[in-house]
């Protein structure tokens, strides 16, 4: 044996946050006033959903979708913010 794998070897290229962002921050919005009704809400937890992608990037640039984990914070924060009471 020579210590070659007979699988190829995946190399992935880490993306840049600020591409991400650029990316990923208008659809976070969309998915966040489909569900709050408010534009200000939306973009509010579209940040919040992008602050924790940013805190934790190294982990996240690992996943084979890194916009789906993205998408899923955000709708479990619309979902959170929608069940908290008006006051």
């Amino acid at each position: 044996m020579d210590g070659r794998s007979d699988e190829p070897q995946v190399v992935r290229s880490v993306e840049r946050f600020d591409d991400f962002y650029l990316r990923e921050f208008p659809r976070m919005v969309a998915v966040a006033y489909g569900l709050s009704g408010s534009r200000w809400a939306a973009e509010e937890l579209a940040q919040e959903a992008l602050l924790r992608a940013y805190k934790s990037w190294s982990r996240i640039t690992t996943y084979d979708k890194p916009g789906a984990w993205l998408r899923r914070v955000t709708i479990n924060l619309a979902t959170s913010h929608l069940r908290r009471p008006v006051r």
